[in-house]
């Protein structure tokens, strides 16, 4: 007699399987004789997932898939995320059922979020909007398809001290489909403060340009070109000093501090010379007493007199007679003559 091993489908998601035909599954009747069949129910478990699954099957450590599965056994699915390749996982964000002991058919549900590593390189904190949401950026593991927009935000870190970004690499706005390496490029920059009556020229690393209080980049070289402003053709403006030097190279903030002497042509006699504002000078000049001199100009003033440059000043001297010594020495003259004449009469006689 042979038996056969037939498993039965009492429905389509339980089977009964002979496990042991004793005495054996072939035999010769010859006598009386007791056959023992040994069967196990098992139900059909189905895993939909989309990555691999690992559980713990009546304690040990297996991987899960869909299959028959003796009656009672169980189950506990292990929450374990799945690194397909560099830079690529999937992080199971859902079991169900996540631990069961196999009584009826049972389908298991895994849902798992599939993410990229965005890997960012940055002297500085990065802020972002990630799917809308104002955030820091770093590196670290997100969602395929994130929304990422990265803020060119200056930052201060101390008082005329600030870092601003030049670049963003690969760009500044990108949708996660890949793993990605951001690159934030940036340059320290330094307050460059102006204190200068004047308009001050400077060369920036080797560029003459007008320099005015702004923002530089550290390492900049900066030399203060000493040259005399002119207000106008009669008005100037001398560089005395400049502070605290005319030539830095940028590794700190600075404040320039121009301090000029004013200055005005004063101009006597024809010969022009410059002065300082405030000055005091005499109007000197030698008149033969027979004259009168007087300066004719900006201020009308005798010889010797005292005047303050506040201001240009064109002074030209003017020479007169002057009449009474003149008359009085024409008279003395005329005495002195009309006196010998007549000595000279008298003695005749």
């Amino acid at each position: 007699m042979q038996i056969e091993n037939i498993t039965q489908y009492p429905s389509s998601g339980e089977r009964i399987v002979i496990t042991e035909v004793s005495p054996s599954l072939s035999f010769t009747v010859n006598s009386p004789i007791n056959v023992k069949i040994t069967t196990v129910t098992q139900y059909f478990v189905n895993l939909k997932s989309p990555i691999p699954v690992y559980a713990l099957i009546n304690g040990s450590n297996e991987t899960l898939s869909s299959g028959w599965y003796n009656a009672n056994t169980n189950i506990v699915v292990e929450n374990i995320t799945y690194y397909p390749q560099q830079g690529v996982r999937y992080v199971i964000t859902s079991i169900k059922p996540e631990s069961f002991a196999v009584n009826n058919e049972v389908t298991v549900l895994i849902t798992a979020t599939k993410q990229y590593y965005v890997n960012l390189v940055s002297p500085i904190k990065v802020y972002a909007l990630v799917n809308g949401e104002n955030v820091t950026f770093t590196s670290g593991w997100y969602n395929e398809d994130t929304k990422i927009k990265i803020e060119n935000i200056t930052q201060y870190p101390a008082p005329m001290e600030r870092i601003i970004i030049i670049s963003i690499n690969p760009q500044s706005t990108f949708v996660v489909k890949s793993p990605i390496n951001v690159t934030i490029n940036v340059v320290l920059q330094y307050f460059v403060k102006v204190i200068s009556p004047i308009p001050v020229k400077a060369c920036v690393n080797g560029t003459l340009e007008n320099l005015n209080s702004s923002w530089f980049n550290k390492g900049t070289t900066i030399v203060i070109n000493n040259y005399t402003y002119y207000v106008s053709n009669e008005e100037r403006e001398v560089i005395v000093k400049i502070s605290p030097s005319p030539s830095v190279t940028l590794s700190s903030p600075v404040t320039f501090n121009i301090t000029t002497q004013k200055q005005y042509l004063v101009t006597i006699n024809g010969v022009s010379k410059w002065y300082n504002a405030g000055s005091v000078i005499t109007l000197s000049a030698n008149v033969p007493f027979y004259e009168v001199g007087e300066f004719k100009g900006t201020y009308n003033v005798s010889p010797n007199a005292v005047i303050v440059v506040n201001g240009p000043i064109n002074e030209t001297l003017v020479e007169t007679l002057n009449y009474p010594v003149v008359i009085l020495l024409f008279t003395a003259v005329v005495l002195a003559i009309a006196l010998a004449v007549f000595l000279v009469k008298y003695k005749l006689k």
